[in-house]
Formats: structure tokens, sequence, C-alpha cells
């Protein structure tokens, strides 16, 4: 019986030993694995700066090409542009890292009436995922500055700008203070591809926007086309669509004309136009206000739904074909019905002076009050 236990207590011991010595070896294991990771991802960064100063006056113009980095645009008072560009690389192997950084380069030059400021790459970008980079640019420029920027792969940020603004941007993200140029010709023009941005103010601009988010805060008049877009603007003087597979969200319009094509239309108050004309698409307006000039829809295979302030008063022209067009409490004085197809004209209040006019194809118009 003593030796039975005693065996029992010695292979309990022994396997006691030999686990204490299993987990050792994958402790040490673990440690020489991750110090062996941390050998191997060990980064080396190299830099270089580079700066100049170039005297200006009203009517020139910055021209900047940015690829990979960030373009940060500032207001100092004065006749000067102040420029910093900070080229990094970073990589395992300090011998390529430098040998990239000598490759890429920012130049910084002045030709009459241009301050030109451009990225250059090299050809043949080869780096391996063990090697990044990043241009980084910052200037320091009066707000009567005109601007032609062509950004990729950037991050772009205009604090203000007064004079005319020429921005062209794919794969970016963007934030603009604001540019207060008015209706003058040209107008501001920006366009952007696969791209986000937010822009607090605008006066009058033209946009070309795909595959790509805009949040805008305040504008006078915007020209827009887009496609496969997501537009959220909140208020806005008048603003003109061409839109194909685009969602819109909209607070406050005085005006509104607009070519939709498989889109959504969201729009809070809108003040005096309305003109639509869509197919596959829906609109979604939560009030027009009393006094408003004109509402024209033209909808196929859509629908669209309207809320009118009660104190309005219109005269409607509407006509429908495997569809409806509705309206309470009007007064009809023409209706026609043939089949699929209705047409009626009717009014609503005392003198009217507002005009809606609904054509509509496949789909339901309707109004309301609140």
């Amino acid at each position: 019986m003593i030796r039975l236990l005693s065996c029992s207590l010695h292979l309990t011991t022994n396997k006691f030993k030999q686990m204490k010595k299993m987990r050792l070896l994958t402790g040490f294991i673990l440690f020489g694995l991750l110090l062996n990771f941390s050998v191997l991802s060990a980064q080396e960064k190299v830099d270089k700066v580079q700066q100049e100063k170039f005297t200006v006056k009203e009517g020139y113009l910055l021209d900047v090409e940015s690829k990979f980095g960030d373009v940060e645009i500032t207001n100092v008072e004065g006749n000067e542009v102040k420029i910093v560009a900070e080229i990094w690389v970073e990589s395992r192997n300090v011998s390529k890292a430098e040998d990239l950084l000598d490759k890429l380069d920012v130049k910084l030059s002045q030709s009459g009436n241009t301050v030109s400021v451009k990225t250059v790459l090299p050809e043949n970008m080869n780096n391996g995922k063990d090697t990044k980079f990043e241009i980084n640019i910052k200037i320091q420029a009066p707000a009567y500055s005109n601007i032609n920027m062509l950004g990729k792969y950037s991050n772009v940020y205009i604090q203000e700008l007064n004079g005319h603004a020429m921005l062209d941007m794919a794969y970016s993200n963007f934030k603009i203070g604001s540019l207060n140029r008015g209706n003058l010709t040209p107008l501001n023009e920006i366009k952007f591809a696969y791209s986000d941005g937010h822009i607090d103010k605008l006066n009058w601009v033209k946009m070309d926007m795909a595959y790509s988010k805009i949040d805008l805060t305040e504008a006078s008049s915007v020209v827009l086309v887009s496609k496969y877009s997501d537009i959220k603007l909140g208020k806005c003087g008048s603003f003109i669509v061409d839109s194909k597979y685009d969602k819109f969200n909209v607070e406050e319009l005085d005006n509104y004309n607009g070519i939709f094509k498989y889109s959504g239309i969201k729009i809070g108050n809108l003040k005096r136009n309305l003109e639509v004309e869509s197919a596959y698409s829906n609109l979604s307006v939560e009030k027009i206000a009393a006094g408003f000039e004109l509402i024209k829809i033209d909808s196929r295979y859509g629908g669209a739904k309207i809320i009118l302030d009660p104190e309005s008063s219109f005269t409607i022209k509407a006509e429908s074909s495997v569809g409806s067009v509705s309206v309470p409490d009007i007064k009809i004085s023409t209706e026609k019905k043939n089949g699929t197809d209705e047409y009626f004209e009717g009014s609503y209040g005392q003198k009217p002076k507002s005009k809606i006019d609904v054509v509509t194809k496949t789909g339901n118009v309707k109004f309301s009050f609140d």
C-alpha cells in the first residue's frame, strides 16, 4: 500500500515537472516570436522639408497638384504666399527609404502671375507593402487668391477664398470653409469622384460629382451634375440638378429644378419654385410655403408626396396614366377620364396666384396640407 502510494506521488511529481517545463518552453517560444516580429516590423523613417515664399498681387493664380498627402491652405494678410512641403518615407530598409525619398519631390516655383506647387512622383511606383510615404503641403495665401487644385489620394483643407476656384479631386477627403465668389463668369467649379467632403459655405458654384458624398451647410446657388452619390444640403437659394442613382437630403430651399433618374429626393422646406422631371425616382417635400410660385412635376415610374401650407391658394392642372394625382379639398372645374388615363383642372383658396402642373405615368403624386 505504501509502495503504491509512493509510486503514485512519484508519477504526479514527474507530471507536474513536465507541465512546468512545457509552460516555460511555450513562454520562451512566444517571447522569441514576439521579439522576432518586433525586429522584422521595425520601421525606419526619413524625411525632408522644402520651404518657399513668393510675393503676389491680386489676380494671381495658385496652381496646386497634390498626390498622396495633405494639402492645407489657410489665409494670411498681405501679399505673400508661404509654402512648407514635408515628405517622409517609412520602410524596414533604410536605404530603400532614402532612395525613394530622393525620387519624391514638390516643385515650388513662380512664373509671371502664377505660383505653382506640384508633386513629383517616380514613373514606376512599386514600393512593396513594407514601405509607405506621404507628401504634406501647408500653404498660407491671401483670401483673394485664385486657385486651381488637382488632388488625388489627398486630404484637402481650404479655409476661405474670395477669388476663383477650380477644384478637381479624386479618391480624396476635403473640407472647405467658404468660397465667396458670386455670380461672376467663370463660376467657381468643383469636380470630385470617389471622395467625401464637407463645405461650410458656398456662394455660386458648378459641381460635378460621382461615387461621392458631400455635406454642404449653406449655398446661394448650386448647379450640380451627379451620379451614384449622396448629397446633404442645409440651406440653399437655388439648386439645379442633373442626377442619376443619387440620394438627396435638403433642409431648406428657395428654388429647386432637377432632372432625376433612379434617385431619391427629400426636401424639408421649399419657398418658391419646384420643377422636377423624374424617372424611377421618389420625391418627398415636407412643407411648401404659402405664396409659392410654381410646382411642376413630370414623373415616370416613380412617386411624389408633397405637403402644402393650408394658407396656400393655387390653380392646378393634373394628368395621370396608370397612376393618380390627389389633392384634398380642391374645386374641380374640368375632369376627364378614359380607362387608366385621367385629367383634371381645379383650384384651392381665394384669388389663387400660385400654379401646380403635374404629369405622372405609372406612379402616384399625392398632395396634402399641414
